[in-house]
């Protein structure tokens, strides 16, 4: 719930307000698996769809009646059905690469700048839906095109490192950001920038080394075996 926390600044939101995007994604993933479970992939590409188009309107609607559509989870679900809907796409029977990989550079290349546009002008209803566009093209891209500059810097071992500790990165930054607040750091913005960079970055890598990857290796007690192994079993 703590992004229903964070608009009111309550103390409850105050040292975990960063993970008002966490708090997103689990309520969204409190109820997909079920919807997954009981839909077909056409209704589940239909839902995606309609959820997709109706998340621009619905935050239109309410940043007229002083609702926080930054941090409202039915405001936020477009860029994750565009994901979802990413998914079905790619585990469809008649699935074809090749066949996308122009529209997703077209894709990108309009919402992209429009994301921008529209942000200078405060209109975060469409915002997000750029935003969301912009950033399942450039997976896509990055998945299935055959662009060797685009392959060698999706391969590229920084980027992928970088991606690999994200999730530390985007939890931690704050800390020594924070820190620096405190010491008045923005006199010597110059200097405090690298700095700050480098200490989210090496505590991204700690928190990735000591803590997720020995917890993530605990999912190797709970892997699902077939019916018949457990039988034989």
């Amino acid at each position: 719930m703590q992004n229903f926390f964070v608009p009111h600044l309550t103390d409850a939101a105050a040292s975990l307000a960063v993970t008002w995007s966490l708090a997103i994604e689990e309520q969204f993933y409190l109820v997909w698996p079920w919807v997954v479970r009981y839909c077909s992939a056409s209704q589940l590409r239909r839902i995606a769809v309609s959820v997709i188009c109706l998340s621009p309107v619905l935050r239109l609607f309410w940043s007229f009646r002083n609702v926080d559509i930054y941090t409202n989870s039915f405001c936020r679900l477009d860029g994750l059905m565009a994901g979802a809907l990413l998914a079905l796409l790619v585990r469809s029977a008649d699935f074809v690469p090749s066949r996308f990989v122009r529209r997703a550079g077209i894709a990108f290349l309009i919402a992209a700048p429009l994301a921008f546009v529209t942000e200078a002008f405060h209109a975060r209803w469409i915002v997000f839906s750029s935003t969301a566009v912009a950033s399942v093209s450039l997976v896509y891209l990055a998945l299935y095109s055959e662009e060797k500059w685009l392959q060698r810097a999706a391969r590229n071992r920084f980027i992928v490192y970088t991606g690999t500790i994200s999730y530390g990165l985007y939890l931690l930054h704050k800390i020594p950001f924070d820190i620096a607040d405190v010491l008045h750091a923005d006199r010597y913005a110059i200097v405090a920038a690298p700095i700050l960079l480098a200490a989210s970055y090496g505590g991204a890598a700690l928190s990735w080394s000591l803590l997720e990857q020995p917890f993530l290796r605990l999912k190797r007690r709970f892997e699902s075996k077939p019916l018949v192994a457990m039988y034989r079993g």
